[in-house]
């Protein structure tokens, strides 16, 4: 298995030759389901000041901290990735 954060490049993932900007979908994701930022900024023990840009696209992300943000959010790195994000039943 490869971890994320070995071939985690802090701005983008390329998949295919589609590039993905997670940030972003993340961000989406938290605002369809109305989670609050500051909330899990605080349980994946990010800065909320550094989050926030991200959420906003003026920052990005470790993949350790991609990881920490999917744990709280109980997800898979892959749900973020893939071509089919937000196309699905969302729980």
């Amino acid at each position: 298995m490869i971890i994320l954060s070995e071939i985690w490049n802090s701005k983008i993932l390329l998949r295919g030759l589609k590039r993905v900007r997670v940030e972003g979908r993340i961000a989406a994701y938290i605002t369809k389901m109305g989670i609050m930022q500051s909330h899990v900024a605080r349980m994946a023990n990010i800065e909320q000041s550094k989050f926030n840009r991200a959420m906003n696209g003026n920052a990005s992300l470790t993949g350790d901290e991609v990881e920490a943000i999917c744990t709280v959010l109980e997800k898979e790195p892959n749900f973020f990735i893939k071509p089919s994000f937000m196309n699905e039943k969302v729980d």
